[in-house]
């Protein structure tokens, strides 16, 4: 950096300033650092991993505790998939910033944007856990120790540990719960509190009417008091040290009375260093997959500029990132723009070791079949789990799957939306003889295609979101490039079960919790071995399951089939749940079929309770931000995946398409960034008659929990989530 100090201002060598922040890849989550002193000289202190444990990239949050120590989860992006496990499987750690060790916790916690949330005056974090509607709330030390571990009913987010306990917001009360878990309320806001800030003079926070957010100061007594103003998403407050709270983005009607709440002039979205002397942009790694915002289809045909440097990337699915990592801030004291480059984020503290969550199943087998006991010699030998439930195994030579190349996944949802993914139009033989697959007929054997309550067809880019946010479009594991064959692609969490809200029973094989999730679209239904269904499967043939696991058209053909499936659930005669004009056609108006997609429909029983899609995707529900945009309208959207419920994803991904890192031409020629062909696009995105109404594919947050159907967000519904 040249001449530092006219960017940095007066007394940046003297200044105890740190920054901190994180970057994801498949490597890991990075933990990185900067100093003032050292002019803000980028260093990687731990790369957050679990050894073995397959991600195509590591997502997590992070937070400065004190000025040496942070406090972070982090997870496979794959977690966000699954509730169970975006509400309270993540792990969880300490890094001491000065040395770079890393102490990993025994407990899991949730990926939500405020786990974990940290005070630096105390020294301690606090993390938390969603389950069977209690809310489990640990805080500890910088030496990682447990200082106190809480069990709340209903749901409690953004807690914040105080000296006394814990301040958190549950429905749109601002609580404190103590050690004890005693609770009692301290103040009532216009929505769920959120980015709760303990301040020397009291407790800032946010809350929400509509669009517009006001930043607020409980100062121990009586009604907060309104700092300031501003769009939703457009003001926030930050965390820093000595009791300092600092309001960033563009605000309204300063009243900054408090001598602890101060204005800094950056963009909303900022993280800040402990004095407020930088703000850091959000950081995406190379490598991490991000959506086309170059792409248009305005009626011309396909076209393709150039990629910008955001939006190129390296394959990255095999491992760390190739190209240098880039961090861009602000010097607040100055107004000054940094553009710094961090060559090596390659430090392994952090990934070699597991956590003691995983390790609690060290020395305790699963329960076995006596065929699978019998199998025990050979399985010292054999790296095929015998004892699974699910119907293909993983490790096993004789059954491979074929990584797809973009493009010839786009074509077999281009068929299958047409119901023409027949054998006639599928190559047999060549590799499916190689895996025992024989001849393949999708949809004219197999899965047929279904008829859509009100006709039509599915838009084939809400098929593609899908495929998108479920697999990268893969249907081998992520270290597999297009054309090879490997292990067909199946979340571990998934193939091997979990259970219980403890980590000493959630991370030890269950072969019963198994989803058993596979390829492209990660189906599920009828997926487990015959005799081990769960309530209301029937497992499918032995070949038509190998063929899901193995065949990404019999796999894309299936997932079609359950998509269709729920948009006819959420249209049935007493439970109609329809958006828009429910035009299926409309990439938008199936919205309630992705929510329905992921997480299941709790049927209408004419009992009088309540029935419809669960809370855990409602845009409403205060565990996603309410500051979120429309996603992947921003390219660094890709690193924060946490932050938008399922189907948000789905659309954003439909909407601005997937950067894969490579494609093939139409002559079979395999494609790099900025050569001819589909370059590195996914598949062609969906195209709205304007980009405002394309941003407009995010509802508002009050679209699905308004008094319409019994339902708000500052007391959440009591529905249970069919997850």
């Amino acid at each position: 950096m040249e001449e530092p100090g006219k960017r940095l201002g007066k007394d940046w060598k003297k200044s105890t300033d740190r920054a901190v922040t994180t970057a994801a890849d498949a490597g890991g989550l990075k933990v990185l650092v900067a100093d003032s002193k050292d002019a803000y000289e980028w260093k990687t202190v731990a790369t957050l991993a679990e050894p073995a444990m397959p991600a195509d990239t590591w997502i997590g949050n992070a937070c400065a505790m004190d000025r040496d120590h942070v406090a972070a989860v982090y997870a496979p992006r794959t977690f966000t998939n699954k509730p169970d496990l975006m509400q309270g499987g993540a792990f969880t750690a300490v890094v001491n910033v000065k040395t770079g060790m890393v102490t990993k916790l025994l407990f899991t916690a949730s990926l939500a944007y405020f786990d974990p949330t940290c005070n630096p005056e105390t020294a301690t974090a606090a993390f938390t856990a969603f389950r069977d509607n209690k809310s489990r709330l640990v805080t500890v030390s910088t030496s990682g120790k447990t200082t106190t571990d809480t069990t709340a009913d209903g749901q409690v987010t953004s807690a914040v540990p105080v000296d006394d306990g814990i301040v958190a917001a549950q429905g749109r009360n601002l609580i404190h719960l103590s050690p004890a878990g005693k609770a009692r309320t301290l103040a009532s806001a216009d929505s769920a509190p959120f980015q709760i800030r303990p301040a020397s003079d009291g407790v800032a926070f946010l809350d929400r009417t509509g669009d517009t957010a006001r930043a607020k100061l409980w100062t121990g007594h009586g009604t907060p008091s309104t700092l300031a103003s501003g769009k939703v998403g457009d003001i926030a407050l930050k965390q820093g040290t000595g009791g300092r709270v600092f309001l960033t983005g563009h605000t309204k009607n300063h009243h900054l009375t408090s001598s602890a709440v101060s204005a800094l002039n950056v963009e909303a979205d900022s993280e800040i260093s402990s004095h407020g002397r930088l703000a850091v942009a959000p950081v995406l790694a190379p490598g991490v997959r991000v959506g086309l915002d170059n792409i248009k289809d305005a009626g011309k045909g396909f076209t393709k500029t150039e990629p910008s440097p955001d939006t190129t990337m390296a394959q990255g699915a095999a491992g760390e990132a190739a190209a240098p990592l880039t961090i861009k801030s602000t010097a607040t004291t100055t107004g000054e723009s940094l553009v710094q480059t961090v060559p090596d984020t390659t430090s392994t503290t952090g990934k070699e070791s597991f956590s003691p969550a995983l390790r609690a199943q060290e020395g305790r087998k699963p329960n076995k079949s006596q065929e699978a006991a019998a199998a025990d010699d050979e399985r010292a030998h054999n790296p095929v789990d015998t004892d699974r439930w699910c119907s293909v195994p993983r490790n096993d030579v004789r059954a491979l799957a074929l990584q797809p190349t973009p493009n010839q996944v786009e074509w077999a949802v281009d068929m299958a939306v047409r119901g023409k993914l027949e054998a006639k139009w599928i190559k047999q033989g060549g590799w499916r003889s190689q895996a025992g697959l024989g001849t393949v007929d999708p949809q004219g054997l197999l899965f047929q295609p279904p008829n859509l309550t009100g006709g039509g067809r599915i838009p084939a880019q809400v098929l593609l979101g899908v495929l998108a946010q479920e697999s990268n479009l893969w249907q081998a594991e992520s270290g597999v490039i297009p054309g090879q064959m490997g292990n067909p692609l199946a979340a571990v969490a998934g193939f091997y079960g979990h259970e219980g809200g403890t980590s000493d029973g959630y991370w030890t094989i269950h072969w019963n919790e198994s989803d058993c999730g596979y390829g492209v679209g990660q189906v599920t239904d009828g997926m487990r071995l015959a005799g081990f269904e769960k309530p209301g499967e029937k497992s499918l043939s032995p070949a038509q399951q190998k063929a899901v696991a193995l065949d990404y058209t019999v796999n894309i053909a299936a997932s079609m089939y359950i998509l269709a499936d729920k948009w006819n659930e959420v249209h049935t005669a007493g439970q109609t749940i329809t958006v828009n004009n429910d035009d299926p056609s409309k990439p938008e108006n199936w919205f309630a079929a992705l929510w329905n997609y992921n997480l299941g429909f709790n049927p209408n029983k004419g009992d009088g309770k309540p029935w419809g899609l669960g809370w855990y995707n409602n845009p409403a529900n205060p565990f996603y931000p309410p500051s979120r945009h429309p996603f992947m309208t921003d390219p660094h959207d890709a690193a924060k995946p946490q932050d938008w419920p399922y189907e948000e994803k789905v659309m954003g991904w439909a909407a601005w398409s997937m950067d894969t890192g490579y494609s093939y031409g139409t002559d079979g020629r395999q494609d790099w960034p900025g050569e001819s062909g589909y370059g590195t696009a996914g598949f062609r995105p969906a195209w709205w008659v304007n980009e405002l109404q394309r941003d407009l594919i995010k509802p508002p947050l009050d679209a699905f929990c308004n008094s319409a159907n019994n339902c708000s967000s500052t007391s959440p519904p009591d529905c249970p989530d069919a997850a």
